[in-house]
């Protein structure tokens, strides 16, 4: 007997795993059972469910699907028979339906527009033939949507601490919710149950809140990211009066004066009232909304304090102006200002430009004359550089140039040039002395000599002022001056190549023709003639020599 049971035994447990091995070997999907399944409110939900057919020895005969309720009862939904077809149960037309037209083959189930009522225990069960009866478990949890509202309020300035905007969400998982604002308030979360939340924003209203960003922002599963809910604070406060059009340039006779009243208040005000302090609207001006309108010429008597009242349904708010009328128009003024500116601008930049020419031409001429003193001192220099070439060239050549007439006179270094006076030697002596060193030189006779040749004949007996201020030299001096130590230095200075041979009828002649060409008598005295390339200096004009000579020889140019 126990043994039997042993065997019944053994038997139960064979076929039980052979089931599950069979399970797990002939279900492709859903791989394992229970399978959890995810789905959202009014889209449709697949609940997988694929036998392998691929054993020829094993026939799918039928497939259905079931729900089991809450309280352990199963309610068919849809069943496919290899033979007889498909047949669904009234409560699930057109709600459930196979996902393909070939239910053995894949017998996945599509729930359309799932609700959340469709969330529970859903079995698929397949019936096959020789290999038995299988079966796969699937739970379904079905998420709704977010269902979000959001209620703003109405605050009025002044108010004390109030909610200004309420936002609730409904969806499962229950959503989560927070604000996006900079204004200063607190927020409050109002999670009512698991699937309904709410958030509140509450703050002290004040005017400079109204229009704000206060949006609400709903977090869930079944969202990528935050939705948002716009929403702007609305602050109701009572208008500030502002008047406008004057600004004190009202004249009288003045045509068509207005004065504008608005108001700054949240909602706009619509009434407005015009008055005068004080006293009644003068006659004549009429009240248009905001705007106060003189439909007449302006007189002194319409001056006065003029006072704006604007409502709304907040409150109100007023605004006074004061009208000052003056006796005549600004305008006249205003020209003879803007003549007088626009004269003074003109005269400015005159001046400024006669300014800038005078610098620019004293500039200028500053830079020129700067530039003639440089030149001027070169061609100081170059002339002086030329003119001391040429004198040296002169005396050292000995020629008898009619254009120069220079006659040196060498002395002792101790001695200096007497001034150019009259002497006590007599002309007779002069010529004796010059006679005693050149020969047979005459010189010309008295009277104003003649140019272009020499003269020998002529007086004799009067004395020459070119001759007579010299002293007589001795013969020592006229050793001396013609010493053969100087002769290479000096001798070329005091006398031409004609003096130097001594008598000869050739220099004489030069020194007479010399004379007659380069001096002129007048008044009794003998003068160099005036030539615009004569060299002339003063009397007491010297010559210094070169020092290395042993005898230091001075030399006036006459």
């Amino acid at each position: 007997m126990k043994t039997v049971s042993y065997i019944l035994a053994a038997l139960i447990i064979w076929n039980s795993a052979a089931c599950v091995s069979g399970e797990q070997e002939h279900f492709l999907e859903p791989s394992e059972s229970p399978w959890t399944l995810q789905s959202l409110a009014e889209e449709e939900t697949r609940l997988p469910c694929r036998f392998n057919v691929s054993n020829h020895e094993i026939k799918v005969v039928q497939v259905m699907w079931i729900r089991k309720n809450s309280n352990g009862v199963e309610e068919q939904i849809i069943t496919a028979h290899f033979s007889e077809g498909q047949t669904e149960s009234p409560a699930y037309t057109g709600h459930a339906r196979f996902a393909t037209s070939d239910p053995i083959a894949d017998s996945a189930l599509i729930l359309m527009g799932t609700r959340s009522a469709d969330e529970g225990k859903y079995i698929c069960k397949i019936a096959t033939f020789p290999a038995g009866n299988f079966e796969r478990e699937i739970l379904v949890t079905v998420w709704t949507k977010p269902i979000t509202s959001l209620q703003p309020f109405v605050l009025v300035e002044g108010q004390s601490f109030r909610p200004a905007a309420i936002c609730r969400s409904v969806a499962k998982p229950m959503a989560g919710l927070s604000w996006d604002t900079e204004l200063a308030g607190q927020s409050q979360n109002r999670s009512s149950d698991g699937e309904v939340a709410s958030i509140q924003f509450s703050l002290h209203p004040l005017r400079n809140m109204n229009g704000q960003k206060l949006d609400c922002l709903v977090w869930h599963s079944s969202q990528k990211g935050p939705v948002r809910f716009s929403n702007n604070l609305v602050v109701h406060y009572p208008p500030n009066a502002l008047i406008s059009g004057y600004e004190d340039n009202w004249f009288a006779e003045m045509q068509e004066a207005t004065l504008q009243c608005s108001g700054q208040g949240n909602p706009e005000p619509q009434k407005f009232n015009w008055t005068r302090k004080d006293e009644a609207l003068p006659e004549g001006v009429t009240v248009e909304g905001g705007t106060l309108r003189f439909s007449r010429p302006l007189s002194l008597t319409d001056q006065g304090v003029y006072v704006c009242t604007t409502t709304n349904e907040v409150g109100s708010g007023k605004a006074e102006i004061q009208i000052n009328i003056s006796e005549s128009s600004p305008r006249n003024t205003s020209v003879n200002y803007l003549m007088m500116i626009i004269i003074a601008g003109v005269a400015a930049v005159i001046v400024l430009t006669l300014i800038i020419v005078i610098i620019s031409v004293n500039r200028y001429y500053k830079r020129k004359n700067q530039q003639l003193a440089i030149e001027l001192v070169e061609k100081k220099e170059e002339i002086s550089t030329l003119s001391r070439q040429a004198s040296i060239r002169r005396v050292n050549s000995g020629s008898t140039d009619n254009r120069y007439s220079v006659k040196i006179y060498a002395i002792q270094e101790t001695q200096l040039l007497p001034p150019l006076h009259p002497s006590s030697y007599s002309m007779e002596q002069a010529v004796e002395i010059v006679r005693s060193r050149n020969g047979s030189a005459i010189l010309p006779a008295e009277g104003r000599p003649q140019s272009g040749g020499s003269s020998r004949g002529g007086s004799r007996g009067h004395n020459s002022p070119l001759v007579s201020m010299y002293p007589t030299l001795t013969d020592e001096e006229e050793e001396d001056s013609v010493s053969p130590t100087d002769s290479g230095v000096h001798r070329g200075l005091m006398e031409p190549d004609g003096f130097e041979n001594g008598g000869s009828e050739t220099a004489s002649s030069q020194i007479s023709e010399a004379l007659s060409s380069h001096f002129e008598r007048a008044n009794g005295t003998l003068w160099p003639k005036s030539k615009p390339n004569n060299i002339l200096l003063p009397a007491n004009t010297t010559l210094f020599l070169p020092p290395h000579t042993p005898t230091i020889h001075k030399a006036q140019i006459v």
